[in-house]
Order: structure tokens, then C-alpha cells, then sequence
């Protein structure tokens, strides 16, 4: 992709919801804020207890810190959304380490095409030897997610710790769906999909690059979500699946988190915990009900007009 020089450089508003890191969101900061330009702004979103406090050296005017007093990923972004000022969004997560040219990649994508969504490439020590993006399986509701890609083209769904959206192709509020629970399993590719319906393009920027540290502590990986992962776990692919899955195709959705709950409710001494797999078929079966409730606004959300203007 080469760029005309004559084209402008629009701003970017990156958005970064944090929870649980309360000194590495700081390092996080600084190494975009030392990328910013012109109107470029960076808008936090504050989930800790107790509240961030801003460094002397990360108060500038182009930083906002918001606050959210109690943590959910999908409802932080939806606020961050509604603060935003600029047209090109970029969500990012609070564990990176961006490469130094990342905001200048993302300003020349957004100058030759402002009407897709732009996915950066996300590398991590413990994938290594590896260019791809991963599937969603619609007959089954599996998700993979890789994005260490080296080669552009249109992908299907986009990462929601390294995604630029453009604000005039998003739904109405709440863009993403707030009832993903816990680690929100799902809730970017709930959005990709959704797009892709309006006759959006997801494409791939493999020169904008950021090293996903994936802290262990923090984030989605809080002790919190982690007591909970099961349950959340199943009720997030029973949400994905009733929004977006083939509905015709139920049993291999079934059999998959038969296999997840086979596993994750096994005990030391043997056998299964009877409450746990009890547990844990409510939450799949609430989400799915839930998600299948949902079909009908999301089929009036699909806009057919922007299929011709973007595809």
C-alpha cells in the first residue's frame, strides 16, 4: 500500500479501557503519546480500585481519563466511544508495546481508505512461528483468534486490542454488545460480523504492529474473572452462538461445550462436579436465549444502502 502525499492526515482518537494495571497502563500511554499529532487524542477508561491517578508526565491536554466504577470490557468501550471526538477510532489495550511508527501506519490508512476498518497485526511470545488470523465456525461457534499476519487482504473479523474503526460505519449505540459477561469471549468478532452485514471490509495493516505482553495479572485476567471463567465462558458462546451461529447446526454447538465443561469440571479424585456442569448448562443455555432474542434487531441493524457505498 503506498500512499499519496497529497492526502491528509486525519486525526485519531485511541480509545484504551484498563483494569487491574494500574502502573503499566502508564507505560502503555507514553509510548503513544510520544506518537501524537496535531488533534490526536488518547481517552482512558478508568476500572480500578481505587481510581488512577495521572502521572505529571502523561498530563497533557490531548490525554482524558473516564471513569467506570464497576468493570465490564464491552460497557468501558461503549463509553469510551461516546467521548470520542474524531471520526477514525483506534481501540488498543492497555499491555502493549507499540511500534514506534504505529499511529503514522494507522494515518495512512485511513487517508487511502476511510471507510473500512483497519485490523493491526498483534505478536506474542507464546504464539511464535506463526502468520495468521485464526476462523470463526458458525456450525459449532469455535473461535480462534491469531493476528500475527505479514500480508494484506481482507480478513473476517478484526482484534479488539488492535483495531481502527471508522465511526461513520458503526451501529447505533451500544456499538458493542454489553451483555458479554466476564472476559467478553466473542464480543469483537459479535461487532466484526455485524459490520461485514452492512457491507463493511475488514482489512488487514500488517505494517501496524504492537507486541501483546498478555499480562497474567489484570485485564481479563483478573482473579475475578478467572473464578468465574467457566460460567462466564459458557454463557458468552451461548450469547455468541444465538446472535450469529446456524441455528440449524445446534448439536455440534451443544457437543463442543459438553467437551468444555467435561473439562473444566473435572475433580482431583475423579468424576465431574455434578453443580458445576449444572452451573455451567443454565449460563449456556441463558446465553443462547438471549442471543437468539437478539436476531430480529440485529437483522433491522444490517443496512443493505451500505453495501453499494463501501464494498
Amino acid at each position: 500500500m503506498r500512499l499519496d502525499e497529497s492526502l491528509p492526515r486525519p486525526p485519531l482518537s485511541l480509545l484504551i479501557p484498563t483494569y487491574g494495571r494500574p502502573l503499566l497502563i502508564w507505560d502503555t500511554a507514553r509510548a503513544l503519546l510520544n506518537q501524537f499529532r496535531g488533534d490526536d487524542e488518547l481517552v482512558i477508561v478508568d476500572q480500578n480500585h481505587p481510581p488512577l491517578q495521572v502521572p505529571s508526565d502523561c498530563e497533557v491536554t490531548s490525554l482524558r481519563l473516564l471513569r467506570q466504577e464497576i468493570p465490564g470490557l464491552t460497557r468501558a468501550r461503549n463509553l469510551a466511544l461516546s467521548s470520542a471526538r474524531h471520526a477514525s477510532i483506534l481501540f488498543l489495550d492497555d499491555d502493549i508495546i507499540p511500534a514506534q511508527d504505529l499511529l503514522q501506519r494507522f494515518r495512512e490508512a485511513v487517508a487511502m481508505d476511510s471507510h473500512c476498518v483497519w485490523a493491526g497485526a498483534v505478536d506474542q511470545d507464546d504464539i511464535p512461528e506463526f502468520q495468521g488470523v485464526g476462523f470463526v465456525d458458525l456450525n459449532s461457534g469455535e473461535i480462534r483468534t491469531r493476528f500475527d499476519f505479514h500480508k494484506e487482504g481482507d480478513l473476517p473479523f478484526f482484534s479488539g486490542c488492535h483495531a481502527l474503526l471508522p465511526r461513520k460505519a458503526l451501529p447505533d449505540p451500544p456499538v458493542f454488545c454489553e451483555h458479554f459477561r466476564g472476559n467478553a469471549q466473542g464480543e469483537e468478532i459479535d461487532l466484526a460480523l455485524r459490520l461485514k452485514k452492512r457491507g463493511i471490509r475488514i482489512r488487514a495493516l500488517p505494517k501496524a504492529r504492537v507486541h501483546h505482553l498478555k499480562i497474567p495479572a489484570g485485564g481479563c485476567r483478573t482473579d475475578a474473572y478467572r473464578r468465574r471463567f467457566h460460567l462466564d465462558f459458557c454463557y458468552n458462546e451461548g450469547l455468541f452462538f444465538g446472535r450469529h451461529g446456524r441455528l440449524g447446526k445446534l448439536p455440534n454447538f451443544f457437543s463442543r461445550i459438553k467437551g468444555f465443561l467435561e473439562f473444566h469440571t473435572r475433580k482431583k479424585q475423579g468424576g465431574h462436579s455434578v453443580l458445576q456442569v449444572m452451573a455451567g448448562v443454565y449460563q449456556m443455555a441463558a446465553g443462547l436465549c438471549r442471543g437468539i432474542s437478539a436476531r430480529p434487531a440485529l437483522k433491522s441493524e444490517a443496512k443493505p444502502g451500505l453495501r453499494k457505498a463501501n464494498g
